[in-house]
């Protein structure tokens, strides 16, 4: 038994299309008008009787089965909504749960044009970057190109990538790290390993960058590789283990020459050119010495190929498509250090100022350790009493030497953080006597008794802040340095809640102390609560998205890197946050001289370019040395007076602090001028809007828009007896009551009785997104065309007439399913692909007075009936036309419109590999006939 792909078949009492398999021994059979996870497989070799296939044809309307032109419209959308291997230029669009943004498509216009695919997509925080990677993965998977990927990225962002895989792509991944290791191994055959068994993967990037594990995953990484937060595999600038294991993995694997690799990143310039500059040799080995800044227009023009970098002004607005982002309120709040705190604090000032003073060996440890100090005291009561009672107990002992990269990238914000970084090493690093013991015991007694509102100030202005949050009815994210704190301060905000929110509102503090499915669970926990509170550490600050939940931010513990803030507050501010505002706050003290300068000296101006420009400028390539200037200043003039300092908020009258900010102003604007340059490169070579326009367009009327899917389900619905009622103010969005549904369509909703579903994401939280792909628009689907092709069901016929004064002759309308099969060139894949194909003419079918595909479409829409027609004249005028679609004649001219898609077909999937030799794929002989799904009789009004 041979059966061509695209021919239909019946087998096991129902009818089936034939697709594409790699083994011609099994026959793969996909229900006719059925989805992707209905398909199966014959084993022909066993030859059982009930599973023998036999050719058959789509059977045309019949005359005993004539209704309403009403129900065309809802068939025609019907048929077109179900289609998962649509023939639009994009062939995974019918498979995605959602309609891309058309910016987010020219990453996948930009991959289509290169072989292999090489592309750093570093769109600003917010924009999308996820789903522009994965759109390039399905895409390249739907077209044979690729069998299978693998997506690398930090552990904490292992389950968001799967999740957002299923969910939005309706993929299966696996997720690869120690937890799930063993669990995998026990589905292995023997001697087979996880990265070449498993055809979808997510790996976390620590599991994979230590030998033997490194060894094997570069010998059998997929051929296309996605890494997530790729500034973590650029090269350091300074011997860092971690980070270089990280990088020299990556930079191995993109040696490969047939390698296709996708790096993702909101900050691929970490300030370092020749961290910016490894990234870029990843894509092509001839960037790794390009410095764009100084490039001329052909090796700017060569990057531009393989560089995405949007700022969210360039996406607002694109190709007439509008793309809300949320407006950011930023505001900085001040408390006042006083009383027991300030007293404590100026004595733990004087005792670090002594500390790091001595002459020892390791003055840098006793220099990072007094930070350390400082910024967990000031953090809270919890992390600091903890810090002075660690650094108590190295009396007497012996220490290892900490190397002063490692300190500093302790104490001080590191570019990437996967998870908290406590510097309790550091603190406990450097051996104390017996009178310093004295010392830090005393201090930290005294701080134990300061973890109350009322001697807090510092804790006292947050809970004022989140409570004023909430009863403006936004949800906040407080953000701690540390853990203690994050668990001390959620315990503080619960307890002190606004009247009347104390029984409807959740407190969670989230920190790496949980596992990764633990954190999740917590979010989602939240997210379900009428009001909530989140305290969390920069554990959650990267890749997360928590836009879904929350609105608001704080800054509990003053960042010292600037790219932190934008990290922090990318969680919300992003793409699909549906409020139309978020808050966002830093706060800090009056008289914290380190926070204060940092604030001025740094913060501020990164905030006030990111205003101005709408750029995130990311930390200059000197700004640790900027603020060890400052912090120098004052831990390491024994001369100046602390407190006088704190009086003066270390004003720009001190030559240090003075000669620091001059610095990085200078290293500012620096940095602007570069990220100008380096995006105007992008600018100046992106690909047009009009470009692509013509592709969503043919896209649309394949596949079918979100209006589509609107318009067609209050079309169904009404047919059903169910209701769906607009909901005030709130365009696309509707009440959807289930009460008259089929007892099969209530299953797959999730709520009883009415609830609100949308149709264009994103939607409020409290919204169901009802996209084509939602198993509940796939079942309606079903249930009309299995009404539509049984003839004892008068629900939704496939043949109308009727008389109307739209037209002046005989007009028919024929709604046509199409498959096309295509195949590459070089392999033997095969392609099947579906469309409605909507054709119109005008009298007798033979003399092709026919109409354009919009007329008939806008007729099909707008048709309406003027006058009654009797059944025997209906019956006649569908028999006329029934025996002409019987003839030789109407067979040629359906193969010709047939032919005449395959070769549109052939050119959108060939048009954007011309850059690479084009002409990858080959048409084979269309499937014929074409199904007739309905035919339309317009009939002109007797004058």
């Amino acid at each position: 038994m041979e059966f061509k792909p695209g021919t239909l078949v019946h087998v096991r009492n129902r009818d089936w299309v034939v697709q594409p398999s790699d083994n011609e021994d099994l026959l793969r059979l996909k229900p006719l008008g059925g989805i992707e996870e209905e398909i199966t497989g014959i084993y022909l070799p066993l030859h059982v009787p009930e599973d023998r296939p036999t050719s058959i044809s789509f059977p045309l309307p019949e005359i005993e089965n004539i209704g309403d032109i009403t129900s065309a419209k809802i068939l025609f959308n019907a048929v077109r909504l179900s289609f998962r291997t649509g023939a639009g230029p994009f062939r995974s669009f019918g498979k995605l749960s959602f309609r891309p943004r058309a910016y987010q498509i020219v990453p996948l216009i930009m991959a289509l044009k290169q072989d292999p695919v090489r592309i750093l997509i570093a769109d600003d925080v917010g924009i999308g970057k996820t789903i522009e990677g994965l759109l390039i993965v399905k895409e390249m998977l739907e077209r044979s190109d690729i069998k299978r990927f693998a997506v690398v990225c930090p552990p904490h962002l292992c389950d968001q990538w799967a999740s957002e895989i299923k969910e939005k792509f309706n993929i299966e991944p696996v997720v690869i790290r120690s937890e799930s290791a063993a669990a995998l191994d026990r589905q292995l055959p023997p001697d087979t390993s996880p990265f070449r068994y498993f055809p979808y993967q997510v790996i976390s990037i620590d599991y994979i960058k230590m030998d033997p594990r490194r060894r094997l995953f570069i010998d059998e990484c997929p051929r296309m590789l996605l890494v997530d937060e790729a500034h973590t595999v650029a090269r350091p600038p300074r011997e860092d283990g971690d980070t270089m294991m990280r990088h020299s993995l990556i930079q191995e694997i993109s040696e490969k020459e047939d390698q296709h690799l996708l790096l993702l990143t909101a900050t691929p310039h970490s300030g370092i050119e020749s961290s910016f500059q490894s990234l870029l040799g990843m894509l092509k080995p001839e960037f790794q010495s390009v410095v764009l800044t100084e490039a001329d227009q052909s090796t700017r023009r060569e990057v531009a190929k393989h560089l995405v970098q949007r700022r969210r002004g360039d996406v607002k607005k694109w190709l007439d498509e509008e793309t809300k982002f949320p407006k950011r309120d930023p505001i900085e709040l001040e408390y006042s250090l006083k009383g027991d705190y300030l007293n404590l604090f100026t004595d733990l000032l004087d005792y670090t100022k002594e500390m790091v003073s001595r002459e020892e060996g390791q003055r840098h440890i006793h220099y990072w350790t007094a930070l350390g100090l400082l910024r967990g005291v000031i953090s809270s009561p919890e992390a600091g009493s903890s810090m002075l009672r660690k650094r108590a107990s190295k009396q007497g002992n012996e220490t290892e030497e900490l190397d002063d990269d490692t300190a500093r990238f302790m104490v001080m914000d590191g570019r990437s953080q996967d998870s908290d970084i406590e510097p309790i090493s550091v603190v406990s690093s450097a051996s104390v006597n017996t009178s310093e013991v004295r010392k830090l015991r005393e201090l930290a007694n005294r701080l134990d008794k300061l973890g109350t509102k009322s001697k807090d100030h510092k804790a006292n202005a947050a809970i004022k802040t989140v409570n004023g949050w909430l009863e403006d009815g936004y949800h906040p994210i407080v953000f701690c340095k540390y853990i203690a704190t994050a668990n001390y301060l959620a315990k503080l905000i619960d307890n002190n809640l606004p009247s009347g929110y104390k029984r409807e509102t959740q407190v969670e503090s989230v920190t790496s102390e949980l596992s990764e499915e633990q954190r999740r669970e917590r979010v989602e926990f939240l997210g379900k609560q009428k009001n909530r509170v989140l305290v969390a550490t920069d554990c959650l600050s990267e890749g997360i998205n928590l836009q879904d939940h929350f609105t608001a931010v704080l800054h509990y513990d003053l960042p010292w890197n600037p790219n932190k803030i934008e990290q922090r507050e990318g969680r919300i501010d992003r793409f699909g946050q549906t409020a139309d505002e978020v808050k966002t706050a830093l706060l800090y003290g009056d008289k914290n001289p380190i926070d204060a300068t940092v604030l001025r000296v740094l913060l501020r101006k990164a905030i006030q370019i990111k205003k101005d420009t709408g750029i995130s400028i990311p930390f200059p390539e000197d700004s640790e040395s900027i603020i060890e200037a400052v912090l120098n200043a004052v831990l390491l003039d024994p001369h100046r007076d602390v407190y006088q300092d704190m009086q003066l908020q270390l004003g720009f009258e001190d030559s240090v602090v003075k000669k620091s900010a001059e610095k990085a102003e200078v290293a500012f604007k620096q940095a602007e001028a570069r990220e100008k340059a380096t995006r105007s490169i992008f600018a100046q070579h992106a690909m047009k809007p009009e470009e692509i326009e013509q592709d969503l367009t043919e896209t649309d009327k394949a596949l079918g828009k979100p209006e589509d899917v609107e318009a067609f389900l209050l079309d169904a619905l009404e047919r059903f007896g169910a209701e769906m009622r607009p909901v005030k103010n709130a365009p696309h969005t509707y009440y959807l009551t289930q009460q008259n549904l089929p007892g099969r369509l209530k299953q797959l909703l999730p709520e009883k009785g009415k609830f609100k579903v949308g149709f264009k994401a994103p939607l409020p939280e409290n919204v169901l997104y009802l996209g084509r792909n939602h198993p509940f628009i796939e079942q309606v689907c079903q249930e009309i065309m299995n009404e539509a092709f049984d003839v004892n069901d008068d629900a939704f016929t496939r043949m109308a007439v009727i008389r109307t004064d739209q037209v002046t002759v005989k007009t028919t309308l024929v709604l046509l399913r199409v498959r096309n099969v295509i195949s590459r060139r070089k392999e033997k894949d095969e392609l099947v692909a579906e469309e409605m194909l909507l054709w119109g003419y005008r009298g007798d079918p033979f003399e092709r007075d026919e109409l354009t595909a919009q007329g008939a479409k806008s007729l099909l829409e707008e048709i309406r009936a003027t006058e009654n027609v009797d059944i025997p004249e209906q019956q006649y005028f569908a028999k006329e036309e029934l025996e002409d679609f019987d003839t030789e004649k109407m067979e040629t001219i359906l193969q010709e419109l047939t032919a005449a898609r395959t070769e549109v077909l052939i050119d959108a999937h060939d048009r954007y590999h011309e850059a690479v030799g084009g002409g990858r794929y080959v048409g084979i002989e269309p499937v014929l006939p074409p199904d007739v799904i309905g035919m339309y009789i317009l009939v002109p009004t007797i004058a």
